[in-house]
């Protein structure tokens, strides 16, 4: 168990409300069904969910079903908040329909496209949101650190852990405190006899490790070749010379061998704020 103390100052801690981002993954379902049933000291006021437009329906459809057992178990809310399609803007980009989109962490031999894509379609709406529902004005004294965010990261996932840069906001890490690993979660939420809660991404996320991509291939093959089919529309990706690929290897993800996976291959790159 590790202390909240060792991680923010007493001053950030005088949060008065406190809101949870939900992924409809793992850990955030997990996270959230403790905090409903009294695990934590303090629980959420409401949930969000930042539909991307991306993710897959599995994922979709796990967010619905959780939604409303937490309403109908526990009047509780989970917001789904939307900005706009991401899987729809890159597509009508490539087709020349729009001047810009953007960026997703695409890949080629020479580097990595830097990552828009999870501020604009997760963070943002998320946030103004939440400024709605408190009512959050530019800043101001009395609105300092009013929200604490609570973030489905475990133990085992302690490198993702950073701090909020947001004046109004700081991050907190329940699970962690609790020395909660995935797998604990997971067998949390089966504890109540509910559905085990899916891996949660856009489908086409170029962080995905061959790991996912497996798990995805044998578990969603309709995902896996929406994916494989999305991968061949931003080979020649507008406004750039090399060609781009969603798989590290940039190979295209139709060539990719899962039976020759190494341990380096296991390695999320992913700072974990999509799918929590």
């Amino acid at each position: 168990m590790i202390s909240r103390n060792l991680y923010i100052s007493e001053k950030e801690q005088t949060f008065k409300h406190e809101v949870l981002m939900y992924g409809a993954g793992t850990q955030s379902t997990g996270l959230l069904l403790m905090a409903l049933n009294g695990e934590f000291e303090t629980k959420p006021d409401v949930a969000i969910f930042a539909d991307t437009g991306g993710e897959p329906k599995h994922v979709i459809n796990y967010k619905n079903y959780f939604t409303e057992y937490v309403k109908k178990e526990f009047d509780f809310n989970i917001i789904t908040v939307q900005y706009k399609n991401l899987e729809t803007e890159i597509k009508e980009y490539l087709k020349g329909n729009r001047k810009r989109v953007s960026c997703i962490p695409l890949r080629s031999k020479t580097g990595l496209l830097m990552r828009q894509c999870t501020k604009d379609y997760k963070i943002n709406p998320a946030d103004k949101k939440i400024k709605e529902l408190y009512k959050i004005k530019r800043k101001n004294k009395e609105q300092e650190n009013l929200i604490g965010t609570w973030l489905g990261i475990s133990i085992d996932e302690m490198y993702r852990m950073k701090k909020s840069l947001d004046w109004w906001k700081v991050f907190i890490y329940p699970l962690i405190e609790k020395g909660f690993k995935r797998e604990d979660t997971i067998n949390y939420v089966k504890r109540f006899g509910l559905k085990e809660p899916p891996r949660s991404a856009c489908y086409f996320c170029p962080f995905h490790s061959n790991h996912y991509w497996k798990y995805l291939h044998n578990k969603y093959p309709n995902e896996y070749k929406k994916a494989i089919e999305f991968d061949e529309t931003i080979r020649n990706y507008k406004g750039l010379n090399n060609k781009m690929y969603l798989h590290k290897k940039t190979i295209p993800l139709k060539d990719v061998d899962y039976n020759q996976l190494d341990m380096f291959d296991l390695i999320d790159e992913c700072n974990g704020y999509c799918g929590i």
